[in-house]
């Protein structure tokens, strides 16, 4: 009986520890997510900014934005931070 007691403590560990991994690779896939958001909302601006001075028409500045920079610095923001398998959200869509 205390043995079978030890072994489900084991493996109740063992899911914790595979719970908490899950987690922290869906927070940095998220931080990821968020990262790239914040970089094509900034670089679709600065399209759509130049394409107005192309065409000639000066309408008022776009609100403000954080920029890549910003972004970059943000405390959540860990672009290049692989998950803790190993792997990052772009190695998802990889071909096997």
């Amino acid at each position: 009986m205390e043995l079978k007691l030890t072994q489900v403590s084991l493996e109740r560990d063992s899911m914790s520890q595979q719970l908490l991994a899950a987690i922290r690779q869906k927070m940095v896939l998220c931080q990821e997510l968020e990262g790239w958001q914040d970089d094509m909302e900034f670089i679709i601006k600065q399209q759509l900014k130049l394409q107005r001075q192309q065409e000639g028409i000066h309408t008022s500045p776009l609100p403000p934005s954080r920029s890549p920079v910003q972004a970059k610095t943000s405390p959540f923001f860990r672009r290049g931070n692989s998950a803790p398998n190993g792997t990052s959200f772009l190695s998802l869509f990889k071909k096997s």
